[in-house]
């Protein structure tokens, strides 16, 4: 009787998921924000879910102030996509700044107005977690692009 009871109990707990196995990313390390300091500097996250169920996504950041996101926090119906638009508000300057985006299966009958809620029940093991960093290329003139990262100029890499 207690074998019973304690394979039911692995039955209903959520295994820790693999990268990837529910959303993927456009662009997936790096958003790289290119314009002038003088103006906010927009990039477009897309996340795509690749499953087969209903997926919620919540966005952060390790710099609010610096940062705009629109839609940071929505649900992704199966083999759908949305677009996320991310600024740079004007003057401020990229260091360390990052992105984390959190996702996790979700049942088809949540709603948009549960989610807050939602996200604050969630337990670290069920939800699949990306990191995006962050890099800026300013405009300083007619074919003229200054790059600023944050990495040292000596470790900066290219892709």
């Amino acid at each position: 009787m207690r074998r019973r009871h304690v394979s039911r109990f692995l039955r209903q707990s959520t295994p820790p998921l693999e990268k990837s196995q529910l959303i993927q990313l456009s662009p997936s390390g790096t958003l790289e924000f290119c314009g002038s300091a003088k103006e906010v500097i927009r990039v477009v996250l897309k996340l795509t879910n690749i499953s087969s169920t209903t997926v919620a996504f919540k966005i952060k950041t390790t710099t609010p102030d610096h940062y705009y996101v629109k839609t940071c926090i929505g649900l992704i119906d199966p083999e759908n996509s949305a677009d996320i638009s991310i600024g740079l508000n004007p003057g401020c300057s990229v260091v360390k700044d990052k992105f984390l985006v959190m996702c996790t299966a979700v049942m088809d009958d949540l709603k948009q107005s549960e989610l807050s809620a939602f996200w604050r029940s969630r337990k670290r093991n069920s939800i699949e977690e990306h990191k995006l960093s962050c890099r800026v290329v300013m405009d300083t003139g007619p074919g003229i692009l200054s790059s600023k990262t944050n990495l040292p100029a000596s470790e900066e890499r290219f892709s």
